[in-house]
Order: structure tokens, then C-alpha cells, then sequence
């Protein structure tokens, strides 16, 4: 084995009296190059990352190296670490990534006649606990598995009595100063000096050093800071002037003041309301805030504040739904104010995890929920969302205060999952049936399309029929490859899936149950064939909702270029969903034509009133999800005059307004439970309307 040599030499030495040097350290690993890492002491230098000392190196996993960890907002690793010269003690962590077994050796002729240096090797679970003296011995071995550690220290210099700061004008606890007051200090140390370059003046938190008078004087030096405005009415203002000395290592002092300033001879109020919209309307509840008072809006929105001194001042409004209002205000007299806050809009998505924690994709080491995969996409795509809890309670979310839901369930796996309840299905099938707008990804769809009548009930909204669970992952497996026709997706759709992937898993197949569902991304034809059908994605496009069901997971589509990547194919879903206007041909309907069905669900008879601008219906079917015909209900013929007494020689009652029919459908005794499509025809217009029968 080839030993790793770590050649430690002083670069450079003594400069106004503060020890700099640098350690340069040849790395060499067994069997891999070598590289150059490098550690020491400068003058302003930080213990940080310091852009003018410090040089970043950036990693990924699989590289073999050694670095110094550092924490900043972009930098994780410095292949040069300086640290402050003006502190006695010091200790570089060399943390080894993908390293043998390697040596570690210096110079030691090379070591600054001064100070301690002690190196030790440390597991990566624990900390340095046996150093060795680096002038003693010459050599460390850093077993596989470790990480390397150095340390020095320097003896307290002769000067251990920091500076002191005198002469504080305005002093210490004075009250009533002048508003346009000058600060003025003075700093002194009586053995090695002070440090101008380390003066340091800050004023209610912020530093002003660089608009300040520094003078030498002897024995130090004087700080004189004009404020460019005048400090508040009757406020403190706290002053602090820090400083080190010349000594090895420095001592620092820091002193602080706190003085108030006169208070106004006459106070102000500033009152008025807080409303929304145009024209306003009153908020309360609003909380106003100003100088450090405050005042919550009454039941019209009003607000006052009292005992506000001459000044400048920052006002805030806000509410709970609405965005903050911000002013800055000189306030000279009695102020009213009429402040408009804007509604905040709710996000444009509702994400709902119910895949019960799974994590079928793997990123590099780690694993990711298509939940994630969907977050990420949605933001990616400009879209604002509401990201649930796991599994929530789907009765607890507001789900009319978004345009479009996403619901997240599992593919199947060894660990046993939740299926959503039947109460919690129903209110997500009500949603839908009233207009609601949701892409549904769902692996295992067989738990609802052959689960309870909630279940079976909320599948059949996307107009899909179950066809097969698919196959296990290993070793055939469902899909290689996803196809689909550039009306959906701009372009014609080619995209790559994981094959035998843990999002592989007994992948459902959907066919379209009638002409209003479209199969927008399907399989490959072979290798491995589908088990019954290749219809994957599936949009559902009637005038009353539309829904789009997938059973291949966005996570696993392996990204090629546009549209083969699971950015475009489900911004495609969602852009389906958006549409305002269904995409099959077909006469417009006019809007004030409507079907009602009551109850709905039934298990008996379904009472339908049907408005058909009094045009004359010309005949009512039933179909099943298939598109089938399962029952025919006669209306009569041309327009109709109602007797007095109501009744119809059609069968039919006069429903509430005379443009109306009231009619009863009783299913006959073979016909299964299921969903159905009420579709009445009125000449070349037809209105259709969804029921569920459960016997």
C-alpha cells in the first residue's frame, strides 16, 4: 500500500506583530492521486467560511477525497481552511470520504518554534480522543473508516488585560438627550495597543463604523458618529463599541451603553379603518400596529392609537386571510388613516397523501413518495398548493377553496396500506360530481374498483374500467414504455418507464367505459404485454366534471426530452383538467337545460326532473358505464300543454315550472348495482346526468 503523505510546511510567517502561516498538506491515498488540502492562521480570517481566505471544494458521494466541513449557505467543504490569527486555540477536522487506509506524515523542523501542535485519528462515530505530539513523533496512521484531526494553541501573550472604553457621550442612563445628539467614546489599552482595524461601533443593531470619526489619540483612539436623522421621541438608544488589542492572542473588550431620549411634549393619534374591496367594506379583527402599540378593528373596522411623538414610523396592518399592509408614516399631527387590505387567493391545488407513507422511487441513496415527485412538479409548473398531512381526514378539508385536487394513493408493496374510508370517499365524490376537477394517481386502483360501493361509486367518475391489477414487479413486470397522441400532449409521447421497479408493482389497466373517456397514455403492446389492456392515463371529459386517473406513478417516468418526461406529461394532466370546454364533438348545450336526479344514490326508485326550456324532450335513455342502453323512458311527443290537474297522458307529471318534467325510473330487477347515465334528448341537443343505483 501506498502511504498518504501529508507534507506540513510554514508558508509565511509574522506580519504586524500577529503570526500567519499556512500547512500545506500533500494527500496520497493507496491507489488513488493525490491532491493538496491546506489549513493555518491569517489575519481577518474567520472561523467560517471566509471568501477572501477560504477555498470552497465542491463534492458529490462517489468522489474519493479528503475536506475541511464547513457550514455556510452554498459551501459544505474547503480545501483550505484559515482561521482567525487573533485566537489562541484552533482545531481542523481533515474528514476523509471514500478513503483507504492511509498515513499521514510532516515535516517537524517545519513547525513554528511556538505553540502546541497535536494531531489524532477518530472514528467517524465518535471524537478525537488520543493525540500525538507533533513535534515528538512524525507519523499518524488513519485507519479506513477515519478522519484526521489538528490542533495548536500558543501561550497567553504577556498582555492579558483587554482594552477599555471611557469618555461615553451621552453616558450611561442618561434621560432626555436631544433627539439629534452626537455619540462620541473613547478606547484605550495600556499594553500592546489597540487594533484600529477591529473598532467597532453599533447603534440600536446596526453597525455605523463606517460612517464614524475615527482619530488616534494617545493610547488609542476616539470614535465620534453623527446620526444622519434624529433618534425617536422618548426611546432608548443602545450604543456598543467592541475592540481587540495588538497582543497574540488578542483580548477583545465590549461595552455598552443605553440612554433614552427626550420625550414629545404632546402626543398624537392615529386612527381610522381597515377594509376590503372597492367599494371598501369594514374588516375586523384586524390587528394595526405602530411605534409599538397596537389596536385591533371593531365590528366596523375601525382602529386609534394614541400618545404617537413627532416622527418617522413604520404602520402595519393585517388579518388572517389577507395580506399585510405596510406604511411608513411621518407623523407630525393627528394622522386618519382608510387602509385596504387584499384577500389572500387560495392555492390553486389541494395535494392529499393517502399513500400511507410509501416510497417506492430511489434518488441516489435515498428513497422518495410520488407525493414528493408531485409537490415538486406542481412547483415547478407554477402551480400554488396545500400540501396535506399523511392520510388525512378527507371530511376536514375545505375542498371547494381549490380549482383542482390531487389525490396520492399507493402501489402495492409488503407493507400493508390504508384505503381511504367510504364516508371520506363520498364527499370526494360529491366534489367532483359538482364540478370539482381532480387527477387521481392510483397504482393499486383495484382497492376502490372492486371495493365498496363508496369505492366502486368514486372510480367510476373517471369513466375507466378496471381491467386487470397488473403483474408484480419482478420478474415480468407491466411497463416499459408509456405511448400517447400529440392531441394531448402537443407532440406524440415516447417516454421511457422503471421496469421492474418497486413503482412497477401490479400496475392497474384501464379501457374506456363509454366515448367520453380517453386513453392518454397507454403501454407497449409487448414486452412484456399488458395483462388485459394498455390503457394507463385516462382523461374523462363530460360537461358536468372532469377527471383524469393514472396508474403509473410520475416519479418513475425517466426524463428525455420534451414531451418524453414527467414534467410535460403531467403538466398535460393538469392542462387537461384546466380546460374550459370539453374536448368531444357535440351540439352546445344551453345553460339553463338541466337533469336533477333525487335521491342520488337510490336503491329503489329515482325521481328525475328534467328542464328542457319546455322544447319538448324527445326521449330519455339509460346507459351503463359501457355505453350501453339499459332502459328506455317515454316522454311523449312535440311540445306539451299540461291540464290543470298535472298529469301528463304521457306517464309524466308536470314538475314545479311549466318548462319541466317529472319523471320516475324504477330499474328493472336484473339490472346490477353500478353507476348509469341519465341522457335526454331534445331535437339535436341532449343533457345528460350521472346516478348511482345500489340495491
Amino acid at each position: 500500500m501506498r502511504k498518504a503523505l501529508i507534507l506540513l510546511s510554514i508558508l509565511a510567517m509574522s506580519v504586524s506583530a500577529q503570526a500567519e502561516w499556512t500547512v500545506r498538506l500533500t494527500v496520497e491515498p493507496d491507489d488513488f492521486p493525490p491532491f493538496l488540502r491546506t489549513f493555518g492562521v491569517a489575519d481577518g480570517a474567520t472561523d467560517g467560511y471566509n471568501i477572501l481566505h477560504d477555498i470552497p471544494l465542491f463534492l458529490s458521494d462517489g468522489d474519493t477525497t479528503a475536506f475541511f466541513p464547513v457550514s455556510a449557505m452554498f459551501i459544505t467543504a474547503l480545501s483550505t481552511d484559515m482561521r482567525n490569527a487573533r485566537s489562541a486555540h484552533h482545531r481542523w477536522d481533515l474528514l476523509f470520504q471514500n478513503m483507504p487506509m492511509s498515513a499521514i506524515q510532516w515535516e517537524i523542523d517545519s513547525l513554528p518554534e511556538t505553540g502546541i501542535f497535536q494531531a489524532s485519528a477518530f472514528h467517524a462515530d465518535s471524537t478525537p480522543a488520543d493525540w500525538v505530539d507533533m513535534r515528538i513523533s512524525a507519523v499518524i496512521v488513519i485507519p479506513e473508516g477515519f478522519h484526521a484531526a489538528f490542533r495548536w494553541s500558543v501561550p497567553f501573550g504577556e498582555d492579558t488585560i483587554p482594552p477599555y472604553v471611557t469618555a461615553w457621550s451621552p453616558p450611561h442612563g442618561a434621560v432626555g438627550v436631544p433627539r439629534e445628539t452626537a455619540i462620541y467614546c473613547e478606547v484605550y489599552d495600556d499594553g500592546a495597543g489597540v487594533d484600529e482595524g477591529t473598532i467597532e461601533l453599533i447603534v440600536n443593531g446596526i453597525g455605523v463604523t463606517w460612517l464614524s470619526t475615527i482619530t488616534a489619540i494617545e493610547g488609542g483612539f476616539s470614535v465620534h458618529y453623527e446620526p444622519p436623522l434624529a433618534f425617536g421621541w422618548d426611546s432608548d438608544v443602545r450604543v456598543i463599541l467592541s475592540a481587540y488589542d495588538l497582543e497574540t492572542p488578542a483580548n477583545y473588550v465590549s461595552d455598552t451603553v443605553v440612554w433614552r431620549t427626550v420625550a414629545d411634549s404632546m402626543g398624537h393619534t392615529v386612527s381610522g379603518v381597515v377594509g376590503t374591496g372597492d367599494p371598501l367594506t369594514p374588516l375586523s379583527g384586524a390587528v394595526v400596529t405602530i411605534a409599538g402599540k397596537a389596536d385591533t378593528t371593531d365590528f366596523s373596522g375601525n382602529f386609534s392609537i394614541g400618545d404617537i411623538s413627532t416622527g418617522f414610523y413604520t404602520l402595519r396592518a393585517q388579518a388572517e386571510g389577507y395580506s399585510t399592509r405596510t406604511y411608513y408614516l411621518p407623523i407630525t399631527a393627528d394622522t386618519t388613516l382608510q387602509i385596504r387590505l387584499n384577500e389572500i387567493p387560495p392555492p390553486d391545488v389541494l395535494l392529499i397523501d393517502f399513500d400511507s407513507g410509501s416510497r417506492p422511487h430511489i434518488d441516489g441513496g435515498d428513497t422518495l413518495g410520488e407525493d414528493d415527485i408531485v409537490a415538486d412538479q406542481l412547483s415547478l409548473n407554477g402551480y400554488s398548493f396545500d400540501r396535506t398531512s399523511q392520510n388525512p381526514s378527507i371530511l376536514d378539508l375545505r375542498l371547494d377553496d381549490y380549482t383542482y385536487v390531487v389525490l396520492v394513493t399507493p402501489v402495492r408493496s409488503e407493507t400493508p396500506h390504508e384505503v381511504i374510508p367510504d364516508a371520506h370517499l363520498n364527499v370526494l365524490s360529491d366534489w367532483v360530481e359538482d364540478g370539482g376537477r381532480l387527477l387521481w394517481i392510483a397504482p393499486n386502483a383495484g382497492d376502490y374498483a372492486d371495493g365498496t360501493p363508496a369505492g366502486q361509486r368514486f372510480f367510476e367518475l373517471f369513466g375507466a374500467v378496471f381491467e386487470s391489477e397488473g403483474r408484480p414487479a419482478e420478474p415480468t413486470g407491466n411497463v416499459d414504455r408509456l405511448s400517447g397522441e400529440a392531441r394531448w400532449f402537443i407532440l406524440n409521447v415516447d417516454a421511457r418507464y422503471g421496469l421492474n421497479s418497486p413503482a412497477d408493482n401490479y400496475i392497474a389497466e384501464f379501457s374506456p367505459a363509454d366515448e367520453f373517456t380517453h386513453t392518454a397514455l397507454a403501454s407497449q403492446s409487448s414486452s412484456p404485454a399488458p395483462v388485459s389492456a394498455g390503457g394507463r392515463v385516462m382523461f374523462r371529459d363530460l360537461p358536468e366534471h372532469r377527471a383524469v386517473i393514472s396508474s403509473i406513478l410520475f416519479g418513475s417516468i425517466n426524463d428525455g426530452f420534451f414531451p418524453n418526461n414527467k414534467s410535460a406529461i403531467f403538466r398535460a394532466c393538469m392542462d387537461f383538467l384546466g380546460k374550459e370546454f370539453s374536448i368531444y364533438e357535440c351540439a352546445e348545450r344551453p345553460s339553463t337545460m338541466s337533469i336533477s336526479a333525487h335521491p342520488n344514490p337510490f336503491n329503489g326508485n329515482c325521481r328525475l326532473i328534467i328542464d328542457d326550456l319546455g322544447l319538448g324532450i324527445d326521449a330519455i335513455e339509460i346507459f351503463d358505464v359501457a355505453g350501453r342502453v339499459v332502459a328506455n323512458i317515454p316522454v311523449g311527443e312535440g311540445p306539451r300543454a299540461f291540464p290543470l290537474d298535472g298529469n301528463a297522458k304521457n306517464g309524466s307529471t308536470q314538475g314545479p315550472s311549466p318548462t319541466t318534467r317529472e319523471l320516475l325510473w324504477q330499474p328493472a330487477p336484473s339490472l346490477p348495482s353500478g353507476a348509469y347515465l341519465v341522457k335526454a334528448n331534445v331535437g339535436e341537443q341532449s343533457i345528460t346526468k350521472r346516478v348511482v343505483y345500489l340495491k
